[in-house]
């Protein structure tokens, strides 16, 4: 054997003691760097990663390597779509996994392929939601391991890069339309209706993780976020409970995976409103709606008892998702006031339900054209705070009389700057009730 030769081979086994070719590879970062590819993949290829039963949750067990960080196999959401075979009580403390990628109840859609996308390329061949789908096994690049970015900052380009919920709208990327309650925007301050900072209940005050949490960002302070309202693992929808994997005291969630109970008052945080007769935030409005609508009205309302009446449940007729809801409808559904306040003869007996009153008689206001009555002019969500909504806005250049008759700039009313939540939704066309 020549000297090249014993040259070539002294490398190779000096190259082999520093990185031995074994079957974890060179490639693995810590904690995972004493794994073996077979702990994970189990001979079955990236496959093995994506049943209803993650490998991962070998060690991330409370008896496992992992076990500063556990979780067990119920945790998984069951909100929408889950494995039927899984047994036992549902904790539903974590986002789903071993599920579809795409499920419209979720406002969840398949990422698209693209350079500079987290979501891995196997999640999408897959089809699947796995650990793997947001976590690297292999590279930590955060600590989190995440495959995307953990704090907000801007990026090359300068656009603003959103840590954490960047991973949120690969797939929910549904969430950011102007149908759904915004994110990436400004919680107002200083306006009628809204608290900032978002309002704390004194009976949880002491535990941080019920605080709905705003983030700072290039643009500026106070925007709301996916992480505002949500958590991703340890959450569940109980303000009373550390929401923390380990060492928290962590109840049976609901899979929504929210801060405090998926209720108005959560709602009641950022939004500063009382209830309506009895109704709160959430016997109308839903942050996520099916279909989607600008002002959030859910399509079915289920009304209240009032005089001993009820309407049951009623459907709400929509103008179109981008122009929200009707007040009063001559035909088929009802319109969102109609559902409770109905001008048909069945309408319950009381002050509340006389049909159509004497003081809109007064005002000229007919019963007759009750669906062309802009309801939110007069009436307010908060007693004495009645002004104009987007129904009125078509008439702003058409000789309106309350336009004409107002010694202030009402247009603030409805348009308050760039800046804000209704801006960014709306653009020109806007609301603010």
């Amino acid at each position: 054997m020549g000297k090249k030769q014993t040259c070539l081979i002294f490398i190779f086994c000096i190259l082999f003691a520093i990185h031995p070719l074994s079957s974890h590879g060179t490639t693995i970062d810590p904690p995972h760097k004493g794994a073996v590819c077979n702990d994970c993949h189990g001979g079955g290829g990236w496959s093995a990663l994506y049943d209803s039963t993650p490998r991962c949750l070998g060690c991330h067990s409370s008896g496992g390597m992992a076990r500063k960080k556990p979780f067990a196999l119920n945790d998984a959401s069951r909100l929408f779509n889950f494995t039927t075979s899984r047994g036992g009580a549902a904790q539903q403390t974590s986002h789903a996994w071993g599920v579809p990628l795409e499920e419209a109840k979720a406002g969840a859609s398949r990422p698209p392929e693209k350079a500079g996308s987290y979501v891995s390329n196997i999640s999408r061949k897959a089809g699947m939601v796995s650990c793997p789908s947001c976590h690297s096994a292999h590279e930590n690049r955060n600590r989190a391991m995440l495959r995307g970015p953990y704090d907000i900052h801007l990026d090359d380009k300068g656009d603003i890069v959103y840590g954490v919920n960047e991973l949120c709208f690969e797939c929910h990327s549904v969430r950011e339309s102007w149908g759904i309650h915004p994110v990436k925007v400004a919680l107002p301050r200083g306006r009628t209706g809204y608290n900032y900072p978002p309002a704390v209940n004194p009976a949880y005050a002491a535990i941080s993780s019920s605080a709905l949490k705003l983030y700072s960002t290039p643009e500026g302070p106070g925007r709301v976020l996916c992480l505002t309202c949500h958590g991703v693992h340890g959450s569940d929808s109980n303000p009373y409970t550390e929401d923390r994997l380990r060492f928290g005291n962590l109840s049976t969630g609901d899979g929504h995976l929210l801060r405090q109970y998926n209720d108005s008052g959560l709602c009641l945080g950022c939004h500063d409103y009382p209830s309506h007769q009895g109704m709160t935030c959430r016997n109308c409005h839903d942050p996520h709606p099916a279909g989607g609508n600008r002002t959030l009205v859910m399509s079915n309302i289920s009304t209240p008892v009032i005089n001993g009446h009820n309407f049951g449940n009623v459907s709400v007729s929509l103008k179109s998702p981008s122009s929200g809801y009707v007040f009063f409808s001559d035909s088929g559904p009802r319109g969102i006031c109609e559902s409770c306040h109905s001008l048909a003869t069945d309408s319950p007996s009381g002050p509340l339900f006389q049909g159509w009153s004497s003081s809109h008689a007064a005002l000229g206001i007919a019963k007759s054209e009750a669906s062309l009555v802009n309801c939110i002019r007069c009436h307010g969500h908060k007693a004495g705070e009645g002004i104009e909504s987007f129904s009125s806005c078509d008439n702003c250049d058409s000789g309106d009389a309350i336009f004409q008759t107002q010694t202030v700039n009402v247009c603030e009313d409805c348009h308050f700057g760039t800046a804000d939540v209704d801006d960014y939704i709306y653009g020109l066309s806007l609301i603010h009730i």
